[in-house]
C-alpha cells in the first residue's frame, strides 16, 4: 500500500498468485518484484485458458537520501 520509499530501501509488488504466466514491464515474469528505483510498474498476466490481462499501473517514488554533516566544537 505504501508505494514511497526510502533510498536504498525496496518495495515489492505482486500480483494474484496461480496464473499461467506473469510479464512484469521490467522484463521479470515472476509473480512477486522487488523495485529499488522510481518509475511506474505494471504486469500482464496470463491465466491457464490463454487469456491476458494487463494490471493497473503503480507509481513507485524514493525520498532521496538527507545530507548529513559532522563538525567539531572546541577541543578533542
Amino acid at each position: 500500500t505504501n508505494t514511497t520509499i526510502c533510498a536504498n530501501d525496496s518495495a515489492q509488488l505482486c500480483a494474484p498468485a496461480g496464473l499461467a504466466g506473469y510479464n512484469w514491464n521490467t522484463g521479470a515474469n515472476t509473480p512477486c518484484i522487488y523495485t529499488s528505483l522510481a518509475g511506474n510498474y505494471y504486469v500482464t498476466v496470463t491465466d491457464n485458458n490463454g487469456c491476458s490481462a494487463a494490471s493497473n499501473h503503480v507509481a513507485v517514488a524514493v525520498y532521496p537520501l538527507p545530507s548529513v554533516s559532522t563538525s567539531v566544537n572546541a577541543d578533542t
